[in-house]
């Protein structure tokens, strides 16, 4: 039975563009530790591809922007440059977890996207 074979996401839902923030990744990275019995929040959302740039080897660092949102939110999707929608999509479903990034001493929210898919 080929249904038995599809991996299953669970997430936690989507969340809303004012939750996106440093303070509720630092809530979820306190709440921590999560484990295999009890994983770390994850969340799926559709997304506008603002831009995209390889880093490192295979790694796509994204700016996304919520449908009907405002802002421009970093993401970035390790060993992901081999998958469909990394390339050319404009449009993305992706599930993510919602991490703080510092860069040269500024820190700032990113999603760290587990899976994504072209829409």
């Amino acid at each position: 039975d080929s249904a038995m074979l599809e991996k299953v996401l669970e997430t936690d839902g989507e969340l809303e563009e004012s939750n996106i923030t440093i303070e509720t990744a630092e809530v979820l990275r306190i709440a921590a530790p999560w484990g295999q019995a009890f994983p770390a929040p994850c969340f799926d959302n559709n997304f506008d591809i603002s831009s995209r740039r390889i880093v490192g080897e295979n790694h796509v660092k994204l700016k996304l922007r919520i449908e009907g949102g405002s802002r421009d939110i970093d993401a970035i999707a390790f060993n992901a440059l081999d998958q469909p929608w990394a390339a050319a999509s404009e449009r993305i479903h992706a599930v993510y977890r919602l991490e703080t990034n510092e860069y040269r001493g500024v820190v700032s929210v990113q999603l760290l996207i587990e899976f994504a898919e072209a829409i």
